[in-house]
């Protein structure tokens, strides 16, 4: 973690993948720059030093709302402002910003969650269908994390459900399954009990009977009622 210091505003780097919001709230930024112009003192931006570029990390909207004061005076080329500096690239910036905003700032909303969810997977941080590295990086609940990757961890099952039923139709025993893909023998065991059981349901179709349709020309007659007092 990094000391507190001084920085130019123009020498902060923004970057879409950083920010795990869906967009800023604009009452927000102008709350934050009122505030400021009344003298209100805020934490620090976090920033990551990549001995290049100062990526931010957290405080988007303080950002937003000291650019915007800053370009009302014209002076933003010149501006400093308080800043947390960390060593780190541009991907550990992202890493940060998925969570920062867990403990503080505006409350996030079920938009700001996919957002962060998606940039966690497109950029490399975790598997699509890894609950606990999901809940870890957006520092979200259990509930969160589990929704999150619902329709990855399906089509992950569904992959996993294949690849046994092929290996099975060549002649490989569950427990070489087992050994082959490193998939438990008991997930194996359900795999092959389950297709069993969808075959059995498919040759055997439970009969339904039709609905009773009235023949033509007749008043279909209601059932009878039991009167209560």
């Amino acid at each position: 973690m990094g000391a507190p210091s001084t920085i130019l505003l123009s020498a902060i780097r923004f970057h879409a993948d950083c920010q795990s919001r869906v967009h800023l709230d604009e009452e927000t930024v102008a709350e934050y720059a009122l505030r400021m112009g009344e003298g209100a003192i805020f934490p620090p931006v976090v920033v990551f030093f990549d001995g290049s570029d100062r990526w931010l990390a957290d405080g988007f909207h303080r950002y937003a709302a000291m650019k915007g004061l800053a370009r009302e005076r014209g002076d933003e080329a010149t501006t400093e402002v308080a800043a947390e500096v960390r060593q780190g690239t541009r991907t550990d910036a992202i890493r940060h910003a998925l969570a920062a905003n867990a403990q503080h700032g505006k409350r996030r909303e079920p938009g700001d969650y996919r957002k962060g969810y998606d940039i966690a997977v497109r950029v490399g941080l975790c598997e699509a269908a890894d609950v606990a590295a999901v809940r870890a990086l957006l520092a979200c609940s259990e509930r969160w994390a589990r929704d999150l990757t619902a329709d990855a961890r399906a089509k992950a099952e569904a992959a996993r459900a294949a690849e046994v039923e092929r290996l099975r139709r060549e002649g490989q025993s569950n427990r070489e399954i087992a050994r082959q893909t490193g998939i438990p023998r008991q997930t194996v065991d359900r795999i092959g009990a389950g297709s069993k059981r969808q075959t059995a349901e498919l040759s055997h179709p439970r009969y339904t009977p039709p609905p009773e349709v009235p023949a033509a020309g007749t008043t279909p007659i209601a059932p009878p009622r039991t009167i209560r007092d």
